[in-house]
């Protein structure tokens, strides 16, 4: 069995509100290298042999990992696994909420969707089961929101994943602990900083 610490990243300086989804260009905010720091203390207090260290490629995640990376002493790399991304969107570059005009264009633009949350799920399922098989110990991966929840809908055996399904918690600087054993994932547990 490996354990996966499945890490959101950080949180994102973003003084524009913007949805930044796959943008490039969004580092975290200083607080957000703090969380990362006590999510990195965490991890270390649960005495597992981290042998890997995988990341979606996007900035703030990269800069997720590399932080974990340096707190715990890790001798491995920092791999990026372009699975682990964030859901593609249809609102990435809008403020939130401050731009109805420019949601309800979006929404009605043809061949510019959302990405299915199943589809997510599943490619986010593909990965950490790719990464459980390369350890035999434990991982830290680091992906966004929607794919940390989409993915913890799946797990409870919802048959289709859909955007309006309840989401689970999933805080910036949140661990996720899944237990991978073969094709089999579940959540142990969820920790976010107090």
């Amino acid at each position: 069995m490996t354990e996966l610490f499945l890490v959101r990243h950080g949180e994102v300086h973003n003084p524009s509100r913007l949805r930044y989804g796959r943008l490039a260009g969004y580092a975290l905010s200083e607080q957000g290298r703090r969380d990362v720091e006590s999510c990195a203390r965490w991890i270390s207090s649960r005495g597992a042999r981290v042998r890997a260290i995988v990341s979606s490629p996007l900035e703030r995640a990269v800069e997720t990992a590399d932080i974990l990376r340096a707190e715990l002493s890790l001798q491995c790399e920092v791999r990026a696994d372009p699975r682990l991304i964030e859901a593609e969107s249809r609102f990435d570059g809008l403020r939130y909420r401050a731009d109805f005009w420019g949601h309800a264009k979006r929404w009605l633009e043809r061949g510019h969707a959302d990405e299915a949350p199943a589809l997510v799920a599943s490619r986010m399922r593909e990965a950490l089961r790719s990464i459980a098989d390369g350890t035999r110990d434990a991982a830290i991966v680091v992906s966004h929101q929607l794919p940390i929840q989409y993915l913890q809908v799946s797990l409870r055996g919802v048959a289709t994943v859909r955007s309006w399904h309840r989401r689970p918690r999933c805080e910036t600087a949140s661990v996720t602990v899944l237990a991978a054993d073969g094709a089999t994932l579940r959540v142990r547990e969820y920790w976010q900083r107090a």
